[in-house]
């Protein structure tokens, strides 16, 4: 019977990553160095989208959170001129970034064809040029039933760990909730204007998702948190601010000796009204089967 179980289980769990990979949608961008007019940021022809900016939280120095990278996705417009949409990644292991849906430029006006990644520091300045590109990208082909956002990056060259670039890891156990974890919140913050980012974090506590009624849109595999950022005075209001940032907390691991940060979601978007400021982010435990399965294979 015990063996029966078993197999069943192992049957069970077979099908759903088939399910998941079976919606994976994969796309291959640039990334001969050679073809990409690769360049620091230039007013006169580079725009970035303008988004909301509601992470107003503790600067961070180079090193303390090392497994944040910042993206920037590119369309080219023609006449030399670029649009792109900046974003924050997650470092999970040496070959692959987890980010935002929003993140990979698809919305652009042509779809972006290129994606940079910053690594390595804590702050970037009009002068920084990328370090690496993404070379491909998968994300859970979005339905009615199932619409996360998830979107797991390949790069085109293994990135070097150092103390101010590494992995983080992610959840011990799929599915697990979280509600009433203390958290950290991470993304970046331009108060100098798109092309000077800061990275921050900002603390958040983690909620049941149905205390999250301002959104009746929540599903499974989304958290919700309330944080201290700043509020917005007026009615409800939703803010695409950077998003693709990591949500981690502290768990103990290897036997409980040892307090390690772990992924638990990937930030897509915040609401705000006059007393309180909401996150909404992807719940990574709810797809380590499937980040693990696309990060071993390919």
């Amino acid at each position: 019977m015990r063996c029966l179980i078993l197999i069943l289980c192992a049957v069970s769990l077979k099908v759903e990553a088939s399910d998941w990979l079976n919606r994976t949608v994969r796309v291959d961008l640039i990334v001969d160095q050679s073809t990409i007019n690769v360049r620091t940021f230039d007013p006169k022809f580079d725009s970035l989208v303008q988004s909301e900016n509601i992470l107003n939280a503790v600067n961070a120095t180079n090193g303390q959170y090392p497994w944040v990278i910042r993206t920037t996705a590119w369309s080219d417009q023609g006449g030399g001129f670029r649009f792109g949409t900046p974003c924050a990644g997650t470092i999970i292991n040496s070959n692959f970034v987890l980010s935002d849906f929003h993140c990979i430029g698809q919305t652009l006006n042509p779809p972006a064809n290129s994606i940079e990644a910053l690594i390595g520091f804590a702050q970037w300045n009009s002068s920084s040029t990328a370090t690496h590109f993404v070379r491909s990208y998968w994300y859970i082909e979005p339905s009615p039933e199932n619409r996360p956002n998830i979107v797991l990056f390949r790069m085109n060259s293994t990135i070097t760990f150092n103390p101010n670039v590494h992995p983080i890891r992610l959840p011990f156990y799929q599915d697990f909730d979280y509600e009433g974890w203390s958290s950290l919140m991470l993304g970046f913050r331009s108060p100098d204007g798109p092309s000077t980012p800061h990275l921050q974090s900002m603390e958040a506590s983690i909620f049941n998702n149905n205390q999250c009624d301002f959104d009746s849109d929540f599903a499974d595999h989304d958290i919700c948190a309330i944080d201290s950022g700043e509020l917005y005075q007026g009615p409800i209001r939703r803010f695409n601010s950077f998003t693709g940032g990591a949500w981690i907390v502290y768990e103990y691991a290897d036997a409980g000796l040892v307090f390690v940060p772990i992924l638990v979601g990937i930030h897509q978007f915040q609401y705000a009204n006059q007393t309180a400021s909401f996150g909404r982010a992807t719940r990574v435990s709810h797809f380590v089967e499937w980040i693990e399965t696309l990060s071993a294979e390919n």
